[in-house]
């Protein structure tokens, strides 16, 4: 937010390459800026064994998802030219007519997040969007393909893009969507060693 004033005792922004700006906050406000800070889940655990192929997909692109992202993405998966991967959906259940993909044997759904980082740690790959689970995924070595859905969204997706650590989905249509899966399955290692060679500073 430019220009914009924040009254507090602490500030916290966990923004890659954010720096202090001492418009924005009063002259006793303690600042926490940049990845040092990130609150990683203390249920993330890393995997013991690492995975050399890409089996299995996670499609988690928000909880609330008011805008219906992750349907959509789902309408435009080819399912049966990818039937070697299993996908598992985080998408709320009772919301839409699932009965769509019944014909897919390769396709799960998961109506809660009770479980979720268990479920996340069990993945080789994911399809999610830019917000505070990219870090999470980047901390467990999951590679993924990235769809912006907020512009607060937008740095973390640069840095990570930068870093050719992320695979970034920027048009939302079939074709685009099953390439890119193609593509991630394919350089499913080099992905993973990108993320590794970054890894220090979220450890």
């Amino acid at each position: 937010h430019k220009n914009k004033k924040y009254y507090c005792d602490f500030f916290l922004n966990t923004s890659p390459g954010i720096k202090k700006n001492e418009n924005e906050l009063e002259k006793n406000t303690v600042s926490m800026l940049g990845m040092d800070y990130f609150p990683l889940n203390s249920k993330l655990k890393k995997k013991t064994k690492e995975s050399i192929q890409c089996k299995n997909i996670l499609i988690f692109l928000s909880y609330t998802d008011h805008k219906n992202f992750t349907f959509k993405i789902l309408k435009l998966i080819n399912f049966e030219k990818f039937n070697k991967i299993n996908f598992h959906v985080v998408i709320d259940t009772s919301r839409y007519n699932l009965n769509i993909f019944k014909n897919f044997k390769n396709i799960r759904f998961y109506n809660t997040s009770k479980n979720f980082y268990k479920l996340m740690q069990k993945m080789d790959a994911c399809i999610g969007s830019g917000g505070i689970n990219i870090w999470e995924r980047f901390y467990l070595g999951i590679p993924s393909i990235v769809f912006q859905l907020s512009k607060n969204q937008r740095e973390n997706i640069k840095f990570l893009k930068r870093k050719k650590c992320i695979s970034v989905l920027k048009n939302a249509n079939s074709r685009s969507v099953n390439h890119k899966i193609n593509l991630l399955i394919k350089k499913f290692n080099l992905y993973k060693n990108k993320i590794k060679s970054n890894l220090s500073f979220l450890d």
